[in-house]
């Protein structure tokens, strides 16, 4: 089922959040797919970092669905962060990882495009009228 946004929610801004979520989706699942190829002592760590970052990441995608301006910066930094500090593994022996890891790549470019261009920068830059303000 896809996520409800508020009715005001621009469609470019709806767009960059599912390709957001998506883009967690698949990270999350490259991440479980190479615990199996380390120690059974990482993998407890390894799990709460997952955790953590699904938190995280979840609670910001969230917040930007109810136009928290904050959330689209704190999170543009975050990836940026970390696409710098653990570039993206496009060189494993398996294909399919290295076309998800550039699906990921290429989801987190087009979202922040869109949620940074035209519409949306209007939206989350909006004084402070707001029709429905359940904001987490």
């Amino acid at each position: 089922m896809l996520p409800r946004f508020p009715p005001t929610t621009p469609l470019q801004v709806r767009i960059a959040l599912r390709l957001l979520w998506a883009a967690l989706t698949v990270a999350v699942l490259i991440r479980l797919g190479s615990l199996s190829s380390h120690g059974h002592q990482w993998i407890r760590s390894a799990v709460f970092m997952l955790a953590a970052i699904v938190a995280v990441q979840g609670y910001l995608i969230l917040a930007m669905s109810y136009g928290q301006n904050r959330a689209r910066w704190i999170d543009l930094l975050l990836v940026a962060f970390v696409f710098i500090a653990w570039p993206p593994r496009l060189a494993s022996p398996h294909p399919f990882v290295n076309a998800l890891d550039l699906g990921q790549v290429l989801a987190h470019l087009v979202a922040f495009a869109l949620l940074f261009t035209g519409g949306a920068n209007a939206w989350f830059n909006r004084d402070g009228t707001r029709e429905e303000e359940g904001s987490p």
